[in-house]
């Protein structure tokens, strides 16, 4: 009984739970950080052009007033003596199976004239050597205009062999080919001299330009091997 109301006891109603609004989860993004610049990528330095034993190198060093015929035989006897020297050199860097395997590109004769390796023989040593490791080299423009020409195939060859066998080919030639045009520079009086006589010595001569750096020597010499040593 109700001491205030009276009457039966009224039961007494649970409080239910107010229910909360839901509050929805934001998910915090990560803050994007900006990616940092690529430096700059440096670019090659132009190269400059490797000089040429040709008539324009005779005019620059003053042998322009030698007559045509003189500086077309001075040319020719330099560009034997360059590849005489390189050949020189890289002979002294091969090993015996390696000297054979290259000489195998060159018609060779001993001392006496008898035949070593003969014409048919050193193309079909090229032709073979080129089949096993250069199998494209029929479709290599630089060569295309040359490819009934032996040799022109068996040069080609012997720089592909080098580039492959001796790296640094490329650094003998550079070396050797300064020190040859240096040479010529230092003598230009002497040269002059022994060829037209001393009377022409006071002649005007054209101003010598400042010798570059060497860049691709086998610019300079074609796709000429090196010469081998005499036995």
């Amino acid at each position: 009984m109700d001491p205030v109301q009276g009457g039966q006891q009224q039961p007494v109603q649970p409080q239910q739970p107010v229910p909360q609004p839901v509050q929805p989860q934001i998910q915090q993004q990560p803050v994007q950080q900006p990616m940092p610049a690529s430096p700059p990528q440096p670019q090659p330095a132009a190269q400059p052009q490797m000089p040429q034993l040709n008539d324009q190198f005779l005019q620059e060093v003053g042998l322009g007033v030698l007559p045509e015929v003189e500086r077309s035989g001075m040319l020719e006897q330099m560009k034997k003596t360059l590849e005489t020297n390189v050949g020189m050199e890289i002979y002294k860097n091969l090993q015996d199976h390696q000297l054979q395997e290259f000489e195998g590109f060159m018609p060779l004769n001993d001392e006496n004239g008898q035949v070593i390796n003969s014409e048919d023989a050193a193309n079909a040593n090229a032709q073979r050597w080129l089949d096993v490791n250069v199998p494209t080299y029929k479709t290599n423009q630089a060569l295309q205009p040359y490819l009934n020409d032996p040799a022109r195939i068996r040069d080609f060859a012997a720089m592909n062999w080098l580039q492959r066998n001796f790296p640094a080919y490329r650094d003998v030639v550079a070396a050797e080919l300064n020190k040859l045009m240096t040479e010529v520079r230092n003598n230009v009086s002497q040269i002059i001299e022994a060829v037209m006589g001393p009377q022409n010595l006071n002649q005007p001569q054209p101003q010598q330009m400042p010798q570059q750096n060497l860049q691709d020597p086998n610019q300079n010499i074609g796709m000429q091997p090196p010469v081998a040593p005499a036995a």
